[in-house]
């Protein structure tokens, strides 16, 4: 797996494509289940994409309490990033006391949801390989 992060860069720049900017997106529901390899893809990909802006991304992942089931894994994480939406809080990063110094973003740390007001959301599915999906996913509000 390449961790540089570029094809999820690039998959994130498709996705958006000329119609949304990088800064409509407070929230991305990360694919990452703890692997290292996954998180460090996750941390160049933020870096890059968001430049200095990048403290204030939470990204968050819930695949721990459900267990890596492949696709399904990207379906389920689409409808709890959307549920996340409707509700305006985003959840904590399943098992994550103290996030990885090294960290490109707020991962959510505890078992506290966080007040999060927001229209966007990115949502990141991986494969044994590397990176399958990127979805915006946009509330019933979002103009």
């Amino acid at each position: 797996m390449d961790i540089t992060g570029a094809a999820l860069v690039a998959g994130v720049r498709r996705c958006l494509g000329e119609r949304w900017s990088i800064d409509e997106i407070p929230y991305i529901n990360g694919g990452s289940d703890g692997d290292p390899n996954v998180t460090h893809v996750e941390v160049n990909a933020v870096r890059e994409l968001y430049g200095p802006r990048v403290p204030a991304v939470l990204l968050s992942s819930q695949e721990a309490c459900f267990g890596h089931s492949g696709a399904q894994s990207g379906a389920l994480g689409a409808a709890l990033t959307t549920l996340m939406m409707a509700r305006g809080k985003a959840c904590p990063t399943a098992g994550c006391e103290r996030p990885a110094a090294d960290l490109s973003f707020d991962p959510i740390p505890g078992t506290s949801p966080r007040p999060l007001d927001f229209d966007y959301a990115l949502s990141f599915t991986y494969q044994i390989g590397g990176l399958k999906a990127v979805i915006l996913l946009g509330s019933p509000d979002a103009a």
